[in-house]
């Protein structure tokens, strides 16, 4: 059966340790397909960075394949099933891709817990998004 999971990269920093929760897309062999991240974005090249700030954007990115998928990471599947259906959901999840995209959001890195994005503590509280003002 094809498959969506969710799945944890951890990296520790010093005595930090920081999570990033990003979606896997198997196929009905079990081989990963693709995969969908949130990711802290520079405002002017478009391109994701490894650690954001205030002043990012905060884009989501679909990648082919194995990104930041590695053995022995916390997973949990949650949705299973035929693969047109799989591949249904999977849709939709690049239609809620589009939808962040297009709002602008900025990446802040400490805020209220309305909301997770990648490179952020692994405690409770770490993220907030906001709308920007302004376009540009």
């Amino acid at each position: 059966m094809s498959s969506i999971a969710l799945r944890q990269h951890t990296i520790n920093a010093g005595p930090f340790t920081f999570a990033h929760n990003f979606l896997v897309l198997c196929d009905d062999q079990g081989q990963v397909v693709a995969e969908l991240h949130g990711l802290a974005s520079d405002p002017a090249s478009g391109d994701p960075l490894p650690i954001g700030r205030s002043s990012d954007y905060l884009r989501a990115y679909e990648f082919a394949g194995k990104r930041l998928w590695k053995d022995g990471q916390t997973e949990k599947v949650i949705w299973e099933g035929d693969p047109e259906a799989v591949f249904a959901r999977w849709a939709a999840a690049k239609d809620a891709h589009d939808q962040i995209n297009r709002r602008d959001l900025t990446y802040n890195l400490a805020g209220s817990s309305s909301a997770q994005a990648s490179s952020a503590p692994s405690s409770p509280g770490s993220i907030r998004l906001r709308e920007r003002s302004s376009k540009g």
